[in-house]
Parts: structure tokens; C-alpha cells; sequence
């Protein structure tokens, strides 16, 4: 149990390093990044997607609503729906996921940081 819950999430970070990588380094949208840092409207665009720190709590949070949430999967408790209703409205939103996105963000955002820096070391 314990060793696919560990695999589960070398597998997810390993993803959202590798679409953060994309996103932030490659010269695939390396034209895409220049236009829009060298744009008027448009340059804290060009930034974010300079930044590897702060496209990676964006990938992480995507991944875990979309794929998988390691955070839902490790902590059960997390599960527990808790609703709030949105003002005016008769919608009722369940921030479980929303809690556990936000909890992935910030671990995946350590996890990509982390080996970003550690893979700057070991290209010197």
C-alpha cells in the first residue's frame, strides 16, 4: 500500500516536472515566451511563463483535479465533502477538491523545485 502510494507520486511529480520543463524551458514555446515578455499588455504572461516556480504550483494543481491527487490519496479525511453555498445562487460547491489541489500545488511545487535545483548541480 505504502510503496504504490510512493510510486503514485514519483510518477505525478515526475509528470508535472516534465510538462513544467516543457512550459518553462523549451524551445518549443521559447517564441511564445519572448513575444510576450517583449508585449506591452501581455509581459506578466511572458514572466509567469519564464517562472519554473510558479508554473509548477499551476501544473501540480491541474494534475491533481485532473489525474490524480496524492494528497486525496495518502490523507482519506480529505475526502470529506464540505460544502458553501455561493452567495445568490442555489450552487453548492464542494471544496474537498479544491483543499486537496491546493495541498498538491504546493508539494509539487517543492518536489519540482527541488529537482530543478538539484539538476542545475549536477549539469555544472
Amino acid at each position: 500500500m505504502v510503496g504504490m502510494m510512493v510510486f503514485k507520486l514519483i510518477v505525478w511529480a515526475c509528470i508535472g516536472y516534465g510538462i513544467t520543463q516543457i512550459i518553462t524551458e523549451s524551445t518549443l514555446l521559447a517564441p511564445l515566451r519572448t513575444s510576450l515578455k517583449q508585449g506591452k499588455r501581455m509581459r506578466w504572461l511572458g514572466e509567469l511563463l519564464s517562472c519554473i516556480l510558479c508554473i509548477s504550483v499551476w501544473v501540480s494543481a491541474i494534475l491533481s483535479i485532473f489525474v490524480v491527487s496524492p494528497s486525496m490519496d495518502t490523507w482519506q479525511y480529505l475526502n470529506e465533502p464540505v460544502y458553501i453555498s455561493i452567495p445568490f445562487t442555489d450552487v453548492l460547491v464542494n471544496l474537498a477538491t479544491f483543499r486537496g489541489a491546493f495541498l498538491d500545488a504546493m508539494l509539487g511545487s517543492t518536489i519540482i523545485w527541488f529537482v530543478h535545483l538539484l539538476e542545475g548541480k549536477l549539469m555544472k
